[in-house]
């Protein structure tokens, strides 16, 4: 799997000037930066759903699930936050998402699993393209908890995603 190439980093001064714009920023590597945009609460309520583009343009984005609401995300069907570190995400296959081009099994496919801040998964997928999600951080604003997470779109050679199989073997992606 290859994920598109970062051409332009964000260094130091980079890191800087988006820190004083509010922004978030976080270390790669040695003076290398990932920088996500302040969250912004009203649009949050408003939308009841949030995502963003992070810096560098071609690192990622940044993505809101909100704790104990039934969604539709690939195969995440619903999270609840178990504490300041940790998720329970429902996988689920018994409704299918408009977003997920796979073989899905002819069985009904379903689990809960715990998952950590930092930890990776494969959710989403559109044949050789694969949505990989990086559990990032959880919030909770004004009574409502949502799980942040970031996630970058990369490529394969396989011709098509086959769930459960594809998401039961590959957590723990290398993401950066």
């Amino acid at each position: 799997m290859e994920f598109e190439t970062i051409d332009q980093l964000c260094d130091l001064d980079c890191k800087i000037d988006y820190q004083s714009q509010g922004y978030n920023c976080h270390d790669i590597s040695h003076n290398t930066f990932f920088c996500f945009p302040p969250l912004n609460y009203n649009k949050i309520q408003k939308q009841n759903d949030y995502w963003d583009q992070l810096i560098p343009y071609n690192y990622g984005y940044l993505d809101l699930l909100y704790d104990d609401k039934e969604i539709s995300l690939g195969l995440i069907k619903k999270i609840n936050i178990i504490d300041e570190k940790n998720v329970e995400v429902t996988f689920s296959t018994d409704e299918h998402s408009k977003f997920m081009h796979a073989e899905i099994s002819d069985f009904d496919y379903f689990e809960n699993k715990i998952i950590s801040i930092g930890d990776t998964f494969i959710p989403k997928c559109h044949n050789q393209f694969i949505h990989v999600y990086k559990l990032h951080d959880i919030a909770i604003h004004e009574d409502v908890s949502y799980a942040i997470f970031i996630y970058r779109i990369g490529t394969s050679d396989i011709q098509q995603c086959v769930f459960p199989q594809t998401l039961e073997h590959n957590f723990g992606i290398k993401f950066d």
